[in-house]
């Protein structure tokens, strides 16, 4: 489970939001794992925990030098691996402010969904800028994003999902027999769509 764990900055004002729209794209980013017992310090960087199966219980160390307001970003709800953060008594401190940034499902009706898609290939390092700044500018209003990607030069499927601002990929194993071509789905709140198309449509192979 990868998380985030840095200075809060003057502007944030003790609003998450604003903080996860500074933060976030980095859990998009590649993070080496950190073994139990791993000590960990505020940094603008993701850390990946490498927590060990089978419920068994492993503690990282977060130290902090200087005195100060933090945030602690997830990945995933604390609750789905019983994660809780003690200080040095073994007692559970309260946070200052704390929100879940949930993808569930809203009636609001400024959420809607749309998809893209195309047969020619993708150029891998054009959407991978495009999907960080794409993060940065509109992650918190992106619920959830999902799809396969065809990039030039890579003979296999690649699946993208992504929740918020945390998104992974991975290898399916080679197109074989199967159409190859690039879907993506984008479920959020006021996303802006002419924005997203644009982006998209420069990452494609050949695309000035």
């Amino acid at each position: 489970m990868k998380i985030i764990f840095c200075e809060a900055l003057t502007t944030d004002g003790l609003d998450p939001t604003k903080a996860a729209e500074r933060v976030f794209g980095l859990f998009s980013g590649a993070a080496p794992p950190d073994s139990p017992g791993a000590v960990i310090e505020p940094q603008l960087r993701s850390r990946r925990l490498d927590l060990p199966s089978g419920g068994t219980e492993a503690r990282f160390v977060l130290r902090i030098a200087t005195r100060g307001t933090y945030w602690l970003f997830t990945q995933h709800l604390p609750e789905e691996f019983a994660l809780k953060l003690r200080d040095s008594r073994d007692a559970e401190p309260a946070p200052r402010v704390h929100r879940n940034f949930d993808p569930g499902h809203s009636h609001d009706e400024r959420v809607g969904s749309f998809s893209l898609e195309t047969d020619r290939p993708i150029d891998p390092e054009r959407f991978q800028a495009w999907l960080t700044s794409t993060l940065q500018t509109q992650g918190t209003r992106l619920y959830r994003m999902k799809g396969f990607l065809n990039f030039r030069g890579v003979n296999e499927r690649i699946v993208i999902q992504g929740v918020h601002m945390v998104v992974d990929t991975s290898a399916l194993g080679p197109w074989g027999d199967r159409p190859r071509k690039t879907q993506l789905v984008f479920i959020g709140r006021e996303l802006d769509r002419n924005l997203l198309t644009q982006g998209f449509d420069a990452c494609l192979d050949g695309a000035a």
